[in-house]
């Protein structure tokens, strides 16, 4: 890797994969060595036998910049990667180099929480399944799935593939671990860049606000029209902000 060429690891949301960030390897490659990797209890990457938290996504992204031989890394979270990069960016912040927090949710209330608790309950008691449709339409823009039904049937089966206990596990975590990050932003102390999308219903504008507001030298995006997928639905737009903050 030349000195100029950075390292940018990219994280993925619940119940995704590392195919999250198909829009973004080919578009950042030219800028940077590219690492996208599944999650524990994601895609390829089983769940280990017991009892996970939040901390075990940070170790699990330790270990993934050890194996490459990376002292320091720019750092990509989307969702769930973008709240384990939060506690990842507090835990060890000598190995960022920048980071990027998208589409995450940060200070949420109980009735967010509840919200989202309602969920997993729903799953628990009738599977999986029984959440995507909702899921769906959070993430994408009607106007999207209409034009893109491959895209969102591609979604769909990512979602259907997953192993039911894992998923939940990490659904769980999603929901209990804010306890974990709040108020400790201003900690961090390297370039930050915040995204979310306009429409986002559950990671919202507002959160990103208060993450910015936190962050002693952060940027903030919010990308007009954009529900949640934003690596997918708003590939575009979120390359351009890559770049331009990779590049500065």
């Amino acid at each position: 890797m030349s000195a100029d060429k950075p390292a940018i690891i990219f994280l993925h949301g619940v119940g995704l994969d590392k195919t999250c960030w198909d829009a973004q390897v080919p578009a950042l490659s030219p800028h940077a060595r590219v690492i996208t990797y599944d999650l524990l209890g994601h895609g390829d990457c089983r769940k280990p036998d017991r009892d996970l938290t939040l901390h075990d996504y940070v170790e699990q992204l330790r270990k993934v910049m050890d194996a490459a031989g990376l002292e320091k890394a720019v750092l990509v979270g989307f969702s769930f990667g973008g709240l384990t990069l939060q506690l990842f960016a507090t835990t060890y912040p000598e190995r960022v180099e920048k980071l990027v927090i998208m589409g995450a949710v940060y200070r949420r209330t109980p009735e967010q929480i509840a919200a989202v608790a309602g969920r997993l309950e729903t799953a628990e008691r009738d599977g999986p399944e029984a959440i995507i449709e909702a899921a769906l339409a959070r993430w994408y823009a009607p106007e999207y799935q209409a034009a893109h039904p491959e895209v969102v049937e591609a979604t769909t089966n990512r979602l259907k593939s997953n192993i039911a206990h894992e998923f939940l596990a990490a659904y769980r975590i999603f929901i209990t671990s804010d306890h974990l990050v709040t108020g400790k932003l201003e900690q961090i102390n390297v370039p930050t860049l915040v995204i979310a999308g306009e429409l986002d219903p559950g990671s919202t504008p507002a959160m990103a606000e208060t993450m910015a507001s936190e962050i002693p030298d952060s940027r903030l995006c919010i990308i007009p029209g954009a529900r949640h997928m934003l690596p997918v639905e708003s590939a575009d737009a979120v390359n351009q902000a890559l770049i331009e903050f990779l590049n500065e």
